[in-house]
């Protein structure tokens, strides 16, 4: 089974496509300059 998170970025219109990421990704999220989520560090 592969696991992917779909990303979904909101807009004035409603939202963007979403990115797909798996769990081998890490990501950078802007609620803070420095946080970042690394999926593989999570036992999914």
């Amino acid at each position: 089974m592969k696991n992917n998170i779909l990303v979904y970025v909101p807009t004035e219109n409603g939202y963007d496509a979403p990115t797909s990421y798996t769990l081998n990704d890490k990501i950078k999220v802007s609620i803070y300059d420095n946080l970042e989520i690394d999926f593989n560090s999570i036992n999914l």
